[in-house]
């Protein structure tokens, strides 16, 4: 039935390397091919087949002793949560800031190019920043408190809205 997303089985393959690019800056990148072959029924009366390359990309570098940043590129499929699958083209960066003693900042920016496949073929396009606040709080003990924001632009009524998400962790490390 339409309602009734398929079983699959994938396979995938790939390879990562790190480079050291200087003291202070590096280079990771991941690549791969993944393949999905979905069985008939359900929302592919057919069955279908899917194959794709995916990686990442991510440079980082330490300013500063106060400073640090990062940015990554990339591109991941999965198996969607309300669709079949979801492939993901996007462009993230986060900077850390320890400006205030015994505090940690961190700041996010992203962008995400979303395809989700049937039932309902769906482009959209995520658009997010965040901020979280920590603090070792005991020598076993550590918050944050954080704040994101995210907007979606979908091409479905009913599918672009703003999304905002508050945190508090705490972690405690024996």
């Amino acid at each position: 039935t339409g309602n009734t997303y398929n079983d699959n089985q994938h396979a995938s393959v790939g390879a990562f390397a790190s480079f050291q690019i200087s003291e202070y800056s590096s280079l990771k990148l991941s690549a791969g091919y993944v393949y999905y072959s979905f069985d008939p029924g359900g929302s592919l009366p057919n069955g279908d087949t899917l194959g794709a390359v995916y990686g990442d990309l991510t440079y980082s570098q330490r300013i500063s002793a106060l400073v640090s940043h990062s940015i990554a590129l990339g591109r991941s499929l999965q198996p969607g949560l309300f669709s079949d699958l979801t492939d993901v083209i996007y462009v993230r960066h986060q900077a850390s800031w320890n400006l205030i003693r015994k505090f940690s900042l961190t700041t996010s920016l992203s962008y995400a190019y979303v395809k989700e496949s049937v039932p309902s073929p769906e482009l959209s396009r995520v658009y997010g920043f965040g901020i979280v606040i920590g603090r070792t709080l005991t020598a076993h003990l550590n918050g944050s408190l954080g704040y994101q924001f995210y907007y979606r632009d979908s091409n479905l009524a009913g599918g672009t809205y703003p999304q905002n998400l508050v945190t508090l962790n705490l972690v405690y490390a024996f």
